[in-house]
């Protein structure tokens, strides 16, 4: 074999390509050839190093540790041509006052661009300080980072000799963060250089040492694995390892400010080590990167992950696992790989439902911006409730299950507080139950759900996309959702607060996750079957079902919730799998099911109502509908008029987009003809025009509309795309335009409707 052969078989142990018979029989014939080399070298030191070199990188491949022997092979070449080990001072390199500096330079760092991260690791480096000053306002992050920012020069390198988990009060970490922290007793973390001198980590473990990333040269190796990741210019990267930094390094400086990476680090001790040698780049910019450790923040990696790998972006986002994390924390990346698939999952769920509902949504949000404005965000309602967390949520959902039970819900009124998805509440009046709260945010509902007037009085929690009928002659409080960038673009315009908000795809999950963010002490789950009993998803006078066909692809047979099976649906299976996480997350909140019937939630107690309904009995009543009346509306009246005549200026500026989308068609067209005719063309301008309109769409607030309305057929013309990339040796240029082209035709036609619903909208404001 050459030496370029040997080579790039060495590259393949570091970006974990695949083991079959072929690879084997390579790394089969290089062992040899080093063998061979070894055997005829006529120095006898050096052959006999050349030797136990062989002897390593047999243990290492039938371990399984590949990084290390892809670092042995390059080693073994470096000897054969002659070049040494690079030798250097150790302590002059990890000088003891640059590792404290730069621990501290890392902190502000992360105190301006990672505040999660940095919240965590200040609550643990600080408990006594930190953990009281983020009591005196835990909603309020900015002044948390401010405060916990004082403690920073406090550090003296605590960590340089030690392990973090031997330094910190584990008895005191919350339960949760404890659980997730990587501990390995016979780990020993040191500060060391690769072979070639790069600041690295020395792991020692029994007899075993290695390095992270590898023992041969970071830098390489960071080369190695960003041209095996097929770079594009929209491209994602989730990074699992973060080991001495370079790698993420490499990616950032070899990305666009586009490419946004994702790195995630399993073991705290990896990270603090890390932390005192490889600075963090700062992100003036534009935020590009996001780090997670496991034990520190990683409950936040899937909300990031959702935000950044966006279901058109599945399909050039890119994981890349650092080779030595495979065998050093196989079942850590294991769990990465598991949660990045779910978090992938529910993205793709959420694109189809907003496909499914694009066109209404956009008209229902439109028509209810008005209403919206005028009332109270769900920031300013979850902040207002937390004086009631000591008490009890029922969540009142509309399965068939509520027939048997409903009126034990006569007993909590008062007690605890009812919060009833859309569907259940006309039968609950019907019982002489006025549930407290009701929830609403589905653009496209049975307009009978809404046809008893006695709703309108009910306080209503409610997303910008539902149906108009629901809240447009509403009388009492509304709360809205501010999940929807239209909506979310006036609370960032107005300086208003913000929280991060999961409808986790139903009424139901969404008043759950209401009373999770609340913080209420326990929550009842009623009528919630997320199943079909008797041949009926929901409970009686609700709606005329008509019939099912077991045989559809879309309803499947599950574990009931006493063992027995029950026919469900993906979609209800999904909200029940949404539950069954959301529970390790929001560990405040005793969660119970009194639903009696239907599906089985793993981890969820399962009781009767009348059981449910006697824990709050002894409570004093609180007029609970009275004090979510008093909720502060969220915008001023100055504020109020001028987000109306920003809406209105919306009707103008339809217009002008139309003029500018028919041009850039029409010169997109005329450079395609000129190309299929074989004259040489310059798309670059033509292209650059794209994507300035592109960054528009991403940061107004009409755009964002255009883009919902446009999804579907978006969708379909992206999925050729996708597929005319897969055949990208067939050159098919031509093809590649007409798609861009059909999009743009698909937002201009997109454009036009959504100007016309402003301007019969405001027309009547």
């Amino acid at each position: 074999m050459t030496t370029s052969e040997i080579i790039s078989v060495a590259k393949g142990l570091y970006t974990n390509a695949n083991i079959d018979n072929d690879y084997i029989n390579k790394l089969n014939m290089v062992f040899n050839e080093l063998l061979e080399i070894a055997n005829v070298t006529t120095d006898s030191i050096k052959r006999n190093v050349l030797l136990q070199m062989i002897m390593d990188l047999k243990d290492n491949l039938e371990s399984g540790f590949r990084s290390r022997s892809a670092d042995i092979i390059f080693e073994f070449l470096a000897t054969i041509e002659g070049e040494k080990r690079i030798e250097k001072d150790i302590d002059k390199e990890f000088n003891r006052k640059t590792l404290i500096d730069t621990f501290k330079e890392n902190l502000k760092v992360l105190s301006k661009y990672n505040h999660s991260l940095f919240i965590g690791l200040m609550n643990e480096l600080y408990p006594e300080d930190c953990l009281i000053e983020g009591k005196i306002s835990e909603s309020d992050v900015e002044h948390v980072i401010n405060e916990f920012s004082k403690y920073i020069d406090k550090y003296n390198g605590e960590f340089i000799d030690g392990k973090f988990v031997d330094r910190v009060d584990l008895d005191k970490m919350d339960e949760i963060n404890r659980n997730n922290l990587y501990m390995n007793p016979e780990r020993q973390y040191d500060f060391d250089l690769d072979y070639c001198g790069n600041k690295s980590i020395k792991i020692v473990e029994k007899d075993k040492i290695f390095f992270l990333p590898s023992g041969y040269d970071s830098n390489l190796e960071a080369k190695i694995l960003f041209n095996d990741s097929n770079y594009q210019v929209d491209t994602a990267y989730v990074l699992v390892g973060l080991g001495n930094g370079s790698i993420l390094d490499y990616f950032l400086k070899h990305t666009n400010i586009d490419n946004e990476i994702i790195c995630v680090e399993p073991d705290i001790e990896v990270f603090i080590k890390t932390m005192h040698f490889y600075k963090f780049p700062s992100q003036k910019e534009r935020l590009r990167f996001y780090i997670f450790v496991n034990g520190i923040n990683d409950r936040n990696l899937e909300g990031v992950f959702q935000s950044i790998v966006t279901p058109q972006r599945i399909p050039v986002t890119t994981i890349v696992t650092i080779s030595s994390y495979y065998s050093s924390y196989y079942d850590e990346v294991q769990k990465f790989n598991e949660r990045f698939q779910k978090a992938a999952k529910w993205n793709t769920m959420n694109l189809n439902t907003k496909v499914f509902r694009g066109a209404n949504a956009v008209e229902n949000i439109i028509e209810n911006l008005p209403i919206l404005i005028k009332n109270s965000s769900i920031y300013d309602c979850v902040t207002s409730m937390k004086s009631y967390k000591d008490r009890t949520a029922f969540i009142v959902g509309a399965g068939p299950s509520l027939d048997k039970n409903i009126d034990e819900l006569k007993r909590v009124k008062n007690k605890g507080i009812i919060i009833a998805a859309d569907t259940a509440v006309k039968i609950l009046l019907n019982h002489g139950i006025v549930p407290d709260m009701m929830v609403t945010i589905d653009a496209i509902k049975k307009k009978e759900t809404f046809d008893d007037d006695r709703m309108n009085d009910i306080p209503i929690l409610t997303g910008g996309e539902a149906l108009n009928i629901a809240i447009k002659n509403h009388r009492s409080k509304l709360f809205f959702l501010t999940d929807l960038e239209y909506v979310r673009y006036f609370i960032l315009k107005y300086d208003k607060p913000d929280i991060f908000f999961s409808t986790g795809g139903s009424v139901a999950t969404s008043a759950m996750f209401f009373s999770y963010l609340v913080g209420f002490k326990r929550i009842v789950m009623v009528g919630m079957d997320l199943a079909m009993t008797k041949m009926k998803y929901h409970a009686s006078d609700i709606y005329n079902e008509g019939t099912f066909d077991l045989n559809d692809p879309n309803i499947v047979e599950c574990e009931s919730y006493d063992g027995a099976k029950v026919y469900s649906t993906l979609d209800l299976v999904a909200y029940a799998e949404w539950i069954e996480e959301s529970l390790s997350k929001f560990r405040d909140s005793e969660v119970i099911n009194a639903t009696e019937g239907g599906l089985k939630i793993k981890g969820v107690e399962n009781v009767t109502l009348d059981y449910a309904a006697s824990l709050v009995e002894k409570e004093l009543e609180v007029d609970f509908s009275k004090a979510l009346a008093e909720v502060p509306i969220t915008f001023t009246s100055k504020e109020i008029q001028e987000i109306l005549e920003i809406n209105a200026s919306y009707v103008e500026f339809a217009k002008a987009q139309d003029r500018k989308l028919k041009l850039l068609i029409s010169d997109l067209e005329h450079a395609k003809n000129e190309f299929e005719m074989g004259k040489k063309v310059d798309f670059t301008p033509l292209f650059d025009r794209i994507h300035e309109f592109d960054d528009s769409r991403r940061n107004d607030a009409f755009q964002d509309l255009v883009s919902i309305k446009a999804k579907q057929k978006e969708k379909e013309i992206a999925d050729g795309v996708i597929n005319f990339n897969k055949k990208a040796a067939d050159d098919s240029t031509e093809e590649l335009l007409e798609a861009v082209i059909n999009m743009l035709k698909a937002t201009l036609e997109a454009n036009k409707e959504v100007g016309e619903k402003f301007s019969e909208v405001y027309k009547k404001v």
